[in-house]
């Protein structure tokens, strides 16, 4: 893929003369490189009955596992002897220490034996789970058996975060997730994170996107969109479509409205800053002139402030909200949805303040 390269994250040498047991949770800490996405893991085990593992990254906490950032239940075979496992994954973004781990059951137990694969070496990155806290492999001298298949981003020139919202109030359940995909394979798009997920009613997931502008025409528009299959539908499946477009800059850097004006190819709305402790930055643009109207809701649905709602000509425009009601007084830290409808499109945006 354009602008990436892969590694294999290891402390081992997959000779496997080590096997433990007597603990539930086990993880390798990694340090990248650089930014990258977590494509595969690799772990080691003997088993014999068919078990099923659940894989596992953390952020990293003091040296140990922190934050759970990504779960993955996998069902194994019996190989009868020991074997070295390959799953892909849909990992996350990580640009600092992560955790690749797993909740693997062990025993040595005449029939129900299930262990996990060690070798040599010097146990610094490895860790067990003893129930309370997490414990270091160092004076075991044993380096566990898990790998992380990566791939590292080499230029990434811009960002951007979308959400997906589950509004609907008729829902009994949360909406999974399945994967992303890019509809054109546009390499520009350099990486999406996450790939999977859930969100729980009333809620929202952000999904963040990275753009790679190497080889791109400066001052030239660009457009592919997000395929997002979900289960949003109980009685089947559905894609969802999100644009995504990206204009490089000029080389000059400078340009005159009115040929600024001319190049828009779309129309959009975003917020620059969707994390604020009070002001929400946003910017869109009119490919028509257009009646604007963005309000700010709460997260029951009801309305705080109207943002504008006039006639604006084609062109490009930026706005903020300072965090107040129509009232002029400042509302409370927690989440909004600020919807846009300009040019016969509505476009709903997640923002969030903190006091």
């Amino acid at each position: 893929i354009k602008g990436t390269n892969y590694d294999t994250l290891k402390y081992d040498n997959g000779v496997f003369n080590q096997q433990w047991y007597g603990a539930e949770y086990w993880s390798v800490g990694f340090t990248p490189l650089r930014p990258c996405s977590i494509k595969a893991i690799w772990w080691g085990r003997n088993h014999v009955l068919n078990e099923t593992d659940t894989l596992k990254v953390w952020d990293d906490l003091g040296n140990n596992p922190g934050t759970q950032l990504y779960n993955q239940p996998v069902n194994i075979r019996n190989t009868g002897s020991t074997y070295y496992y390959r799953v892909n994954v849909t990992g996350p973004y990580m640009n600092s220490r992560f955790w690749i781990g797993m909740y693997a059951r062990t025993s040595v137990t005449p029939g129900e034996a299930s262990l996990f694969g060690g070798e040599n070496g010097s146990g610094v990155n490895s860790r067990y789970f003893d129930g309370a806290d997490w414990q270091s492999f160092a004076s075991y001298g044993s380096n566990l058996l898990i790998r992380a298949e990566v791939r590292y981003l080499v230029s990434i020139a811009d960002s951007g975060m979308f959400y997906v919202i589950n509004n609907d109030t008729a829902s009994v359940k949360g909406i999974d997730i399945d994967t992303i995909t890019v509809k054109n394979g546009s390499t520009w798009i350099a990486d999406i994170s996450p790939y999977s997920g859930n969100i729980p009613m009333s809620d929202s997931i952000g999904i963040m996107v990275y753009i790679d502008t190497v080889g791109l025409i400066p001052d030239t528009t660009y457009i592919d969109t997000l395929l997002i299959y979900t289960d949003a539908n109980f009685s089947k499946d559905v894609v969802l479509q999100l644009p995504v477009i990206l204009h490089t800059a000029p080389l000059s850097g400078i340009e005159n409205d009115k040929v600024l004006k001319d190049k828009i190819i779309n129309t959009y709305f975003s917020l620059l800053t969707p994390i604020s402790k009070n002001n929400i930055e946003m910017n869109f643009s009119l490919k028509n002139s257009s009646s604007v109207n963005i309000i700010v809701y709460d997260i029951m649905g009801r309305e705080i402030k109207t943002i504008i709602n006039k006639y604006l000509d084609k062109g490009i425009y930026e706005l903020d909200w300072n965090g107040t009601d129509n009232r002029n007084e400042i509302v409370g830290a927690g989440i909004y949805f600020i919807r846009a409808d300009m040019d016969s499109k509505q476009f709903i945006k997640k923002a969030v303040i903190i006091r």
